[in-house]
């Protein structure tokens, strides 16, 4: 008896089965929405960074290897043309460019914006062998923290190979991007849940209100009063029912 009274003490109403499942239904359906507008973006975003990365690459690395060139040639006796197109690659994109490595043949950074990294191995230049393959691509955490996209290309012409260059790209737009989109996505949410409320208020006259009339009319006479009758409002099924039951009332009255 005292499990009977706690399980109807927290039986839930129409209202609020009503309630609960369409709201449900909105958060599943946008939830289901977001996610797939949230890897569809991050898809698009990340193919549109790995194109503009591998076109800076691509840009620099000519004339960083006709420099190279020159210098070999001795055609030229200005210094920091290396430099100059590094910082001028880095001030045209710094809203996405992040670093630039230079490295010889034998793998040391020759020229980079990152100056601690003068002169020491990167363990990440390329060699010879790569020569004629697609330029590389890795996703990596940078030493402070950043999610970066590193675009490495040989420098070479033909067959002679002078270093390589590696390009750092900031995913950081990406994940502006998703989150601008999660947080509209939710904001959407919202907004339909709020105004399925206000329609759930609305139409819970005349949809849930007969029923419950009817409910309650049920309850009188299970009480014994014979003369309980439901309202007959609607020429629907709980309309049927609520003459039904008045059929029977009338019969148990006779």
């Amino acid at each position: 008896m005292r499990g009977r009274g706690s399980l109807k003490m927290f039986r839930l109403g129409l209202r609020t089965k009503f309630f609960l499942y369409s709201n449900t239904l909105i958060v599943v359906t946008m939830g289901l929405v977001g996610v797939f507008a949230v890897l569809h973006e991050r898809q698009t975003q990340y193919d549109s960074i790995v194109s503009r990365g591998r076109s800076v690459t691509e840009a620099l690395s000519i004339p960083i290897t006709d420099a190279l060139l020159y210098e070999e040639l001795a055609l030229v006796t200005e210094t920091g043309l290396i430099d100059n197109y590094t910082n001028e690659i880095i001030e045209r994109n710094k809203d996405l460019v992040r670093y630039v490595i230079v490295a010889d043949g034998a793998g040391l950074v020759t020229h980079s914006n990152r100056w601690d990294l003068m002169g020491k191995p990167f363990s990440r230049a390329l060699r010879s062998d790569s020569i004629g393959l697609p330029a590389q691509v890795e996703i990596r955490t940078s030493s402070w923290g950043e999610r970066v996209l590193e675009i490495r290309s040989p420098l070479n012409i033909s067959s002679k190979f002078w270093g390589s260059l590696a390009v750092g790209v900031s995913l950081a737009p990406i994940e502006l991007e998703v989150q601008g989109i999660a947080r509209r996505a939710a904001a959407v949410a919202l907004l339909l849940m709020l105004g399925n409320s206000i329609l759930t208020a609305l139409y819970v006259e005349t949809l849930i209100r007969p029923i419950l009339n009817l409910y309650q009319s049920i309850k009188r006479a299970g009480r014994g009063d014979l003369a309980a009758r439901a309202q007959v409002r609607r020429g629907d099924e709980v309309g049927e029912l609520a003459e039904a039951f008045n059929r029977m009332m009338d019969e148990l009255e006779e």
